[in-house]
This record gives C-alpha cells, structure tokens and sequence, in this order.
C-alpha cells in the first residue's frame, strides 16, 4: 500500500506539481496460499532429483531446472508458487536480497541474477515425541508441515510486515487449529502485524471472537467479512460479521443451514 499523493499547483501561469511520498506501510509482506504444503514438498522433490544426477550432467541438468522456474515466473499456470518459495525461504532463512540485483556505473550496469537452485533446500520434520526420528518432507503429515510453515514464518517476519494466510485449518483438527489462532494472534500483537486469512472453517472467526472475550485483542482489531455468491447474483458479495466486547458475534450466514442439514 501506498498513500503518495500529487497536488498540483497554479505558479504564474505555470502547474507546479508538489509530490509527498509516503512509504510502504508494511515493512515486509508474505504470501502463504492454500497449497503452501504442496509447493514445499515439489521444492524438496526438485532438490532430490538434482542430488540423484550424475555428476558430469549436473551442470545440464541445473540447466534445464533454471529455464522452467523462469517459465513457471512467466506463465499464469501456478503462480503463487515462485512467490511462495521466495517468501518462505527469505523469512526463514533470513534473506532478503532481491532475486536480481543491480550495479550502476558511469561506465555500465551490472546485473547479477541468482539462480533458482538457490532455493532448492533441504527440510526435515523431526517427532516432537521422539526428537531422534526425522522425516522427509514428503512423509511427514501435512497438518504438522503445515502448522510448521505458519508458525515459521510468524517467527521470522519483521515487525510491521503484512501476512496474506489462505486457509490455515488445512489438515488440522480443531484443537489445534484454535491453538494456531492464538498464536497468531499473539504474534500480530508483539509484532504489529497485519494478518489477512481466507477460511471455510467456522472454527476461525469463533476462536477470533474467543480472543476478544480473553481479552487478548479488541473488538476493533479484527475485521471479518462473509463473501457469498448465488445463482440470483454471481458476483461475489460481502457481509460485515461484528465482534462484540463479550466475545459474541454476529451469527454466521451458513450456520443454522449448515445445523439443519446435518440435524
């Protein structure tokens, strides 16, 4: 976001433009989309088909995996995942170079473009229960990479940042889920960050509204909004859903059909 603005002038006769810049608001932002855990484990995947090249070919075969990352830049196919990598590996990692960068000069420009098999790195998921045990990524559940990639970059992000959450209750079960709300919303205080989520789960805005009520957060910190669409109107409409001092809520359009069809 960015609220620069252009006041334009009259001067003897001339427009004089007078220009206030005002920076970016968010120090960082990070783009978690909903097939966050995927992406990851396709990185990783990447990373074992390249140690399981022969030596002599390596350099063909490094090759072959630039020219489709810079396709998959270009081409709308899956485009948050380029991003997505980026974002996780530089919260993660704590790098924060752009992916090109520029040396100017009298004399010329330099341009130095790192390459995509920089980000080809290697996870492990260890057992909270039994530490000695490691899985790779691609055996590990879900729910647990999951949770660990929001929870990751939730740690790292700098103060200020922006962090766009597509839905968070991906293969997890309720009680954690509402555990990973809390944590959430806990970072978003000692950090001052602002959190966007995108949900189909009910469970978030009641754990939202349950953080009110503890008195973790205010009323006016959050914001939640029901998107709907219908046959009688195909574009997407909005409904503002108040969070109350008591920790009470607006009820939630789909609820009670949700109930009846179900009791």
């Amino acid at each position: 976001m960015n609220n620069s603005t252009i006041k334009l002038s009259l001067e003897n006769g001339k427009i004089v433009p007078e220009v206030n810049i005002v920076s970016n608001q968010w120090f960082e932002a990070f783009l978690l989309p909903s097939k966050r855990v995927s992406f990851l484990v396709l990185s990783d995947f990447l990373n074992e088909a390249l140690k399981s090249v022969p030596k002599e070919t390596i350099g063909y075969f490094a090759g072959i995996i630039e020219f489709l990352w810079r396709i998959l830049k270009e081409l709308p196919i899956i485009p948050a995942l380029p991003l997505f990598l980026e974002d996780f590996i530089r919260a993660s990692l704590g790098i924060s170079e752009p992916y090109i960068k520029r040396y100017e000069s009298p004399l010329g420009i330099l341009e130095i473009v790192r390459s995509p098999l920089f980000w080809l790195v290697e996870y492990h998921v260890k057992d909270p229960l039994i530490p000695n045990i490691a899985l790779p990524l691609k055996m590990a559940p879900e729910g647990a990479v999951d949770q660990l990639i929001l929870s990751t970059v939730l740690e790292n992000a700098p103060k200020n940042s922006i962090i766009i959450i597509e839905e968070p209750e991906n293969n997890k079960n309720p009680t954690y889920l509402i555990s990973l709300i809390k944590e959430i919303v806990s970072k978003s205080i000692e950090k001052d960050l602002t959190i966007v989520m995108s949900t189909h789960s009910e469970i978030i805005p009641l754990s939202l509204s349950k953080n009110v009520e503890d008195g973790l957060i205010k009323p006016e910190d959050v914001r939640l909004y029901y998107l709907r669409r219908s046959e009688e109107n195909p574009w997407t409409e909005l409904k503002r859903i108040n969070i109350y001092e008591d920790g009470s809520l607006d009820p939630l359009p789909d609820s009670e059909e949700t109930t009846v069809n179900l009791f």
